[in-house]
């Protein structure tokens, strides 16, 4: 029997059923192990391992799938609709557990993020802040990405490859869809790639040795063969696939560019939030001052004595008026605001003495900046009062000001998970120099600031005396 001809279960209840032949076994395990490889591709994005029950659980199911469908076997269009079937029914399960019921039944908001996020994830993952969150069918790109590869990749396999002479051009047509899955991991991550080098290498490495195995005549693929020349060669494979990976990865680290010089998808979009787009909030507070200083605004709940509330952080200043600096002119030192759902990392040169919580409850205030207080860690939103902050809510990472687009409305409620920060003393921070933190530029500033700032520092010995002299 040849390899490559595909055996029929004989037998009265059996009769139509193609089982792969074990050419086709190993052509799903290497597709498998490529298809891995490329998964990890999206760890800088997502975070680590929260993206792996979505990717290898779409892939596992897309396997499953087309060797089911190709076992029985089935149309491509009833393969099509028991895919698009399984896709929908068991994604909500992987890729969105907290809006199924029991983590598991899929649900309409559930079934309707499968194909928003096949959809609009794509475009939605670029403009996030990593490691991405929100919104919550953001986990259906791996999900959907890896079903969709492993489905076409090992119907090939068992359907198209079996059906002809087997040639290395007629198996590269396998590695297009994983290709393109290695592809995607790339383009959407970060300037700092995962393992590149050496998951590069292994990639090329194996899908090389399977297909110059591919291109074997079927007297030496038998099962047939001699065991000690078959032992022979897979050990010869062994050692020229591990050494093109030691090779390739040691290259790789020592040639490879720098992060600056690789090309995500992330890098070249803005970010669609500006806030030069609304009015200043400085004009807002002088509103609040005069014409709505009689006007309840919003109450909060768990809010301690001294503690202040924060509308926004101002980190621009053009001469005339402070304002929030552009996606143009954002910096390390300004940040710029990002969709990112209930949790917000915490920003750099901060440390937690503490944490509390603060319920809001909105009443006249309608403006679009959410008022908080400290550093907020947690944004959570009552269902009933129509926020979304998996799709409507930006956060500045750096500064901590929340904005809502369109603006808040009477009756909303929410509450601030928050960081305290931990206040060294001055004699501690005397040891500290000043954080070199590249800001937004100012321009129109009199030359008096300097000259002033200058007079008012004195003779202070320490950086922190100086600041506290200005």
């Amino acid at each position: 029997m040849s390899a490559t001809t595909p055996t029929t279960v004989t037998g009265a209840s059996a009769s139509r059923l193609r089982m792969p032949t074990t050419t086709t076994w190993v052509d799903v395990a290497v597709l498998t192990v490529l298809s891995s490889l490329a998964i990890a591709g999206f760890e800088p994005a997502f975070g680590p391992y929260h993206y792996l029950l979505a990717g290898v659980g779409g892939l596992v199911i897309g396997t499953l799938v087309a060797l089911a469908c190709a076992v029985f076997p089935l149309s491509a269009l009833q393969t099509v609709a028991i895919a698009f079937a399984a896709y929908l029914l068991v994604g909500p399960a992987l890729t969105m557990p907290s809006e199924s019921l029991g983590g598991v039944i899929p649900t309409l908001t559930s079934l309707a993020g499968q194909l928003q996020g096949a959809v609009f994830g794509w475009s939605d993952i670029v403009t996030l802040q990593t490691p991405v969150e929100a919104p919550p069918y953001i986990a259906v790109v791996p999900y959907f990405a890896t079903f969709m590869v492993s489905v076409v990749s090992v119907s090939i396999a068992c359907r198209w490859l079996p059906r002809a002479k087997r040639t290395p051009l007629r198996a590269s047509v396998l590695l297009i869809p994983l290709l393109a899955l290695y592809l995607a991991g790339i383009l959407i991550g970060t300037a700092a790639p995962f393992y590149a080098g050496v998951r590069g290498i292994t990639f090329a490495g194996v899908a090389l040795v399977w297909l110059g195995w591919r291109r074997t005549s079927p007297s030496v693929m038998s099962l047939s063969a001699d065991s000690a020349a078959r032992r022979r060669k897979l050990a010869g494979v062994a050692v020229v696939l591990l050494g093109a990976i030691a090779i390739g990865a040691a290259g790789g680290i020592l040639f490879a560019p720098s992060p600056l010089a690789r090309f995500v998808l992330r890098q070249e979009i803005t970010p669609p939030f500006d806030p030069l787009q609304y009015p200043s909030p400085l004009s807002g507070f002088r509103n609040f001052t005069k014409k709505l200083a009689t006007t309840k605004l919003f109450t909060v709940a768990g809010l301690q004595s001294g503690q202040k509330i924060r509308m926004v952080t101002l980190d621009s200043y053009d001469g005339q008026v402070w304002s929030m600096a552009s996606p143009e002119t954002r910096t390390s030192g300004s940040g710029g605001f990002e969709l990112l759902g209930r949790n917000i990392p915490e920003p750099s040169l901060f440390t937690a003495g503490g944490s509390g919580k603060l319920t809001f409850t909105m009443d006249g205030y309608n403006d679009v900046w959410l008022p908080n207080a400290e550093y907020p860690s947690t944004l959570d939103f009552d269902r009933h009062t129509g926020v979304d902050p998996t799709t409507t809510v930006r956060v500045n990472t750096v500064t901590g000001t929340t904005a809502v687009i369109g603006g808040v409305t009477r009756g909303l409620e929410y509450s601030v998970g928050l960081l305290l920060p931990s206040i060294p003393s001055d004699k501690d921070l005397g040891k500290i120099p000043a954080a070199n933190l590249e800001m937004p530029p100012v321009t129109n500033v009199p030359d008096v600031v300097a000259a002033k700032a200058e007079e008012y520092a004195g003779t202070a010995k320490t950086t922190i005396q100086q600041l506290r002299n200005i």
